[in-house]
Order: C-alpha cells, then sequence, then structure tokens
C-alpha cells in the first residue's frame, strides 16, 4: 500500500512539473498567457502536495527497511527531491506568481517584454528541476549502489 501511494505521490509531484514548460510555451496573447500563468498557478499544489507525500512514503519505506539508509541510491534520492522542491518553491513558483503581476497589467495583447526576461529567467530552473526529477526516478527504478 505504501509502495502505491509512494508511485501516486511521484506522478502527481513530479508529473505535474513537467508540463509547466509546455503550457508556457503556447500562449501568444495576453489574454493566452494569463490563462497559463492561472493555471500553473492553479496546479502548483500538485507538486507540493505530491513531493510531501513523496517524501513521506520514501521515509515511511526508510524506516520500515532501515537499510535503504545505508544505500546511495536511497540518500541521493531525498537529497535530490529535497533540491528539486527548493528551486520549485524558492525560485519557480515566485517568478510564476511575478509573472502573472506583469502580465495583468498590460492592457493590450502583446506580451511585454519584462514577462520574457522573467521567463528566460526561470527556463534554466525548470530545466534543473526537471532534470532533477528524471534522475530521482532513475534511481528510484534501477536502484544502484
Amino acid at each position: 500500500m505504501l509502495l502505491s501511494i509512494h508511485i501516486l505521490s511521484a506522478i502527481a509531484g513530479i508529473g505535474a512539473t513537467f508540463l509547466f514548460p509546455f503550457i508556457l510555451a503556447l500562449p501568444k496573447k495576453v489574454s493566452e498567457l494569463t490563462l497559463a500563468l492561472r493555471l500553473i498557478q492553479k496546479g502548483a499544489n500538485y507538486p507540493k502536495f505530491g513531493s510531501i507525500l513523496l517524501l513521506l512514503t520514501g521515509l515511511g519505506m526508510g524506516a520500515l527497511n532501515t537499510d535503504l539508509f545505508l544505500k546511495g541510491w536511497y540518500i541521493t534520492a531525498i537529497v535530490l527531491l529535497l533540491a528539486a522542491v527548493l528551486i520549485y518553491v524558492i525560485k519557480i513558483l515566485p517568478g510564476i506568481q511575478n509573472a502573472l503581476n506583469v502580465v495583468c497589467e498590460v492592457k493590450s495583447e502583446e506580451i511585454p517584454e519584462t514577462y520574457w526576461t522573467i521567463k528566460k529567467g526561470l527556463k534554466p530552473l525548470m530545466i534543473t528541476a526537471s532534470t532533477i526529477d528524471v534522475f530521482i526516478i532513475i534511481l528510484m527504478i534501477w536502484k544502484p549502489l
């Protein structure tokens, strides 16, 4: 049962964040961009909740099988998950909120240059968080070391 919750948490916590860059790539007008940013903002709870549940279920499995705490892949996955969550919560979500604030002030349908600057700053963070997430998934599947 714990493993099932762990897997579903990974899907909810990690899966949703993979969609965010694609959602931000679609808008061509301010109205579309506003909708996309609000969608990401509303969907932000899935990665937050999923990641917390992923961490708790992972630690729960470690409590049931204490040998996991001696495995390099297990410790690495926990550290990487915490890093990805921190990047997401401390950098990406505030950047999304900042972008939404900028876009909501625009009266025309032309996306302002300020947004593109914000997006340019968020892109490497999103790529980093997604890369970390992929690496975590690989560690959980293959369990090396």
